[in-house]
């Protein structure tokens, strides 16, 4: 028959009441930043799509036309 020592450096450390929590955002809060991620990850793949059907470089126009669709996408604020 085996047996386990326990030693109390093996022990979990518990939270004591003088020390603070982790600081972690909450559900929503991780939420709304997962959904802004995707967004800007959106957004970013429709910005490449946009210079590569038009050459592959930023150019001043191309930059001009970039303003111009994401203001018109935008809306009325």
């Amino acid at each position: 028959m085996g047996s386990i020592a326990l030693y109390r450096h093996s022990q979990p450390q518990l939270q004591t009441k003088d020390e603070p929590a982790c600081a972690r955002p909450g559900l929503f809060r991780r939420i709304f930043a997962a959904l802004e991620r995707a967004r800007q990850r959106s957004a970013d793949r429709e910005v490449a799509r946009f210079i590569a059907g038009r050459g592959g470089r930023l150019t001043d126009e191309v930059e001009r036309q970039l303003i111009g669709r994401f203001n018109d996408l935008g809306g009325s604020r």
